[in-house]
């Protein structure tokens, strides 16, 4: 854990730009020492429909989504890593923001097969 979830505007996209994206946001969360790198999962989703004020504009968005228990503190590192890789890919025009977000541990199921 954790599972980190990239939303991004499609004017953004090529091949090269998506898989930087998803580099990007690895590095940030694995430079936190907040989480094994094997447990570190990432996926990103183009949209194709938004709407923001200027037709030149884009976004990025993070949600990165951790089982209950890190500090305030810990979840603020973590969303400034993020953002610090992320602005290292020189973004023009481009709203980049990170979140963090506990998830209900108790009701969280998961199975490797």
């Amino acid at each position: 854990m954790p599972h980190c979830l990239i939303e991004y505007s499609q004017n953004l996209s090529d091949e090269q730009f998506v898989q930087n994206l998803l580099e990007a946001v690895f590095v940030g969360v694995e430079q936190s020492g907040l989480f094994k790198r094997s447990h570190i999962r990432v996926r990103a989703m183009a949209f194709a429909d938004f709407l923001l004020a200027s037709p030149d504009e884009a976004f990025v968005h993070v949600t990165l989504r951790l089982h209950q228990g890190r500090s305030p503190e810990q979840r603020k590192q973590l969303s400034a890593e993020v953002l610090q890789a992320l602005l290292k890919l020189h973004f023009n025009n481009t709203s980049i923001t990170v979140e963090t977000v506990e998830m209900d541990t108790a009701s969280y199921s998961k199975q490797q097969v």
